[in-house]
């Protein structure tokens, strides 16, 4: 039979699941990607599907599956993982998942990873930000760039292997690098990771690369110099901690919070501060915002760090997105620069969540979160630009509305230029063609000229869309109405 499976598919550790259930098993077949689906090729009954439902990766969800009585080509020997298809795309792309508990061990273990801020598996890592197409593939992320070594290579081709058909495995033999850069450029001796948690302790200001973009890193005790340098004297910080202990040292989180601290995607958590957060983290606020490490440099960081709490905000020019090449963050005149040479494919900030009454609100909905949909029966396809502040896009196709990542506030040009480069990423990713392409009726927002040039790339009609009817029309849809209450 074939089973053609929808859902959180793909960079999850799903096709290595299905072949490891089909061959204890002993069944005949193959599984393979096919644009953002995974299509399921075996010699077995309905069974076989309520068998891997009990075994599904933790990162892993089933959507939706459909089942043909299709009889599988002569010749087939054994079960295996086979070349993706094509043929869709645009359900179940992938997020950044923060770095495992068995990675993180990996890291300060005594094994070939010791010390590797690159260490991830199939149930953890960078996943949207170094994608880009669909299928999930190597070939198509930033990790095409870094052929696999012997024994990276042996490990992604062991079934019993945790690493099995992961995409982006890698290791200090072949995987990307970090290097330590001052202010004029020179490289800064040393362990690069160790040495920036040596000058940050020492009351150093830097900027650190991260999954999704680069980080402005300074110790707490710094703060009020952080804000005399960065020109921000009202606006909170987010601040990075050691453990759960340390957030408990500095805040009074509730045990939902807690939840979204500790949860995959690390988002940044809005919480009760207690007097031992230093005010001028958030002035006049009782609340700041916290998050935990979620990548392997960010662990091995703190592990080198005698402070246990960070500054860790968004790098960028203010009014501009953060900061992604190297070239251009000296611009920003820190003390030092912890770089690393892969390339982000898909810029992405951090999100901020706030609770109220039990339920999860984004502030800003980014890294971990992204993309995310929501189903709405739409005939055809379709591309929404956004408005002008905390300006997000939309695309529908095949009944279901994507959104991109936060993009900010789309008055300067740069912002403008990151909305086209989301935007037209997530296009291609989901397979949308709009019809049609909806603009706000101001006429001084930036971004009608980009949704202009895609009407026309498209052959679209172009629409105004009056910007308090969005906003209206956006509550309806999420909440799940399609007709005026």
């Amino acid at each position: 039979m074939r089973v053609t499976v929808t859902g959180t598919v793909q960079g999850v550790g799903f096709r290595p699941t299905v072949y490891r259930l089909a061959t204890d098993l002993g069944l005949k077949g193959t599984v393979r990607n096919n644009g953002a689906n995974v299509i399921i090729d075996v010699d077995a009954d309905e069974g076989f599907m309520d068998l891997l439902k009990g075994r599904l990766p933790a990162l892993a969800h089933i959507e939706s599956f459909t089942m043909e009585d299709i009889p599988l080509p002569d010749g087939i020997e054994g079960f295996s993982i086979v070349e993706s298809g094509h043929e869709g795309k645009g359900m179940g792309i992938p997020t950044d998942t923060a770095v495992c508990p068995e990675c993180q061990k990996e890291m300060r273990g005594d094994g070939r990873r010791t010390g590797d801020a690159f260490t991830t598996c199939t149930e953890c890592g960078a996943r949207f930000t170094l994608m880009e197409s669909m299928p999930y593939d190597r070939q198509r992320t930033s990790m095409d760039e870094y052929p696999m070594c012997e024994d990276c290579a042996k490990e992604y081709k062991d079934p019993m292997d945790r690493r099995f058909h992961h995409q982006t495995i890698c290791c200090p033999r072949c995987g990307p690098t970090y290097r330590l850069v001052d202010s004029n450029g020179e490289v800064i001796e040393g362990d690069p990771i160790r040495r920036f948690a040596e000058l940050l302790d020492e009351g150093k200001i830097g900027i650190a690369k991260s999954w999704g973009g680069m980080h402005i890193c300074a110790t707490i005790d710094r703060l009020q110099e952080l804000r005399d340098w960065y020109g921000r004297k009202q606006k909170p910080f987010a601040i990075m901690v050691r453990d759960v202990e340390t957030v408990l040292k500095y805040s009074e989180p509730t045990e939902h919070e807690l939840r979204q601290i500790t949860s995959p995607h690390r988002p940044i958590v809005l919480v009760k501060k207690k007097k031992t957060m230093p005010e001028a983290s958030s002035p006049g606020l009782d609340t700041v915002g916290m998050f935990l490490p979620y990548t392997g440099m960010h662990h091995l960081l703190f592990d080198h760090l005698r402070s246990d709490a960070a500054v860790m905000t968004s790098a960028n020019v203010p009014g501009e997105p953060m900061i992604l090449n190297d070239e251009d963050i000296f611009e920003l005149n820190a003390d030092m620069y912890l770089l690393h040479n892969q390339r982000i494919q898909n810029r992405a900030d951090d999100s901020v969540v706030k609770m109220f009454e039990g339920n999860t609100f984004f502030l800003r909905k980014s890294r971990g979160h992204i993309p995310s949909y929501i189903d709405f029966p739409l005939n055809g396809d379709a591309m929404a630009v956004g408005p002008q502040e905390n300006l997000t896009a939309s695309v529908a196709t095949n009944g279901r509305i994507f959104t991109t990542q936060h993009i900010g506030n789309g008055e300067s040009i740069g912002v403008v230029d990151y909305l086209e480069a989301a935007t037209d990423s997530l296009m291609d990713m989901t397979g949308c063609r709009p019809s049609i392409v909806a603009m706000d009726l101001h006429p001084g927002y930036a971004n009608r000229k980009y949704a202009r040039s895609v009407a026309e790339r498209f052959g679209s009609e172009c629409i105004e869309v009056q910007h308090h009817w969005a906003h209206c029309a956006s509550l309806m849809v999420d909440s799940g109405h399609q007709e005026m209450v």
